[in-house]
């Protein structure tokens, strides 16, 4: 038989666990601020800049991020989210969850969203489920294969997109739920009793 020997398990000095509780803080904060600090700088040249080149100022709607967020609104327009710069950082999670928050304050400054309870919950339930960063998927890809990070993608943000329609649709039409939770219920029923 297998045996193993453990060694004795002894609780940590404190200086120690504090010393690299610090160092480990230390990297975090290092690591957040400067891809923080990329994302912001980013934004802001991107979204004072048009395509040709030219400063446009606080005329957002002939920016580069403008036409970049147009392109992709396809996938808040449904839960009620038209504006562009909410596409713009949800594009800037992809590199980092952190951008998202810091795209919003650096393109909205003070303003408010103007959005709806429904849509400001479906977005944040997009927001929390949709596809990692990508150093995650990268290091996904490394572990376990980059046929398995792809998928594991695309499989996610599919998941946060049907979840934050779901969530949309449910509060403003509770009727959906009650419709939702009966097909169900006949189908389990129904597929038991075949059993």
């Amino acid at each position: 038989p297998l045996v193993i020997e453990l060694p004795p398990y002894r609780i940590p000095k404190f200086k120690n666990f504090a010393k690299s509780l610090l160092i480990n803080a230390k990297e975090f904060i290092v690591r957040i601020c400067s891809v923080v600090f990329l994302i912001a700088l980013a934004i802001s040249v991107f979204s004072k800049t048009s395509f040709s080149l030219n400063y446009v100022g606080d005329n957002f709607k002939e920016s580069i991020l403008y036409y970049i967020g147009r392109c992709f609104s396809f996938i808040t327009a449904p839960i009620g989210v038209n504006d562009s710069r909410i596409s713009t950082a949800i594009i800037s999670g992809f590199l980092a969850k952190e951008g998202v928050l810091t795209t919003l304050i650096t393109l909205f400054g003070d303003a408010e969203l103007n959005l709806s309870f429904s849509s400001l919950f479906a977005l944040a339930t997009f927001i929390y489920l949709y596809t990692p960063c990508v150093t995650a998927i990268y290091a996904v890809g490394l572990e376990i294969g980059k046929k398995f990070a792809v998928k594991f993608a695309v499989i996610q943000f599919l998941i946060a997109i049907l979840s934050s329609y779901l969530a949309y649709y449910v509060i403003n039409y509770p009727l959906i739920l009650v419709i939702v939770t009966a097909v169900i219920v006949t189908a389990l029923i129904i597929f038991k009793g075949k059993k």
